[in-house]
């Protein structure tokens, strides 16, 4: 609308109106101590290169499988 306020300014209105900016917030990687770290049950069975029926994959097969 062509009025010119400050950054300070806005924080302050959108604090009264309750609403906040959507970005990351700091330490958003730091874990929750309470919350259970599960394992990742696959990880051997991926190291392999099998498939889900039990086949090894070449890479040769994954190259023409992408193109």
């Amino acid at each position: 609308m062509g009025i010119e306020i400050g950054r300070r300014h806005v924080g302050t209105l959108m604090g009264r109106m309750g609403i906040e900016a959507l970005y990351r917030k700091p330490n958003t990687s730091k874990s929750y101590l309470a919350h259970p770290v599960f394992p990742y049950l696959l990880r051997a069975w991926r190291s392999r290169g099998l498939t889900r029926c039990g086949h090894s994959i070449s890479p040769t097969s994954r190259w023409r499988a992408a193109g």
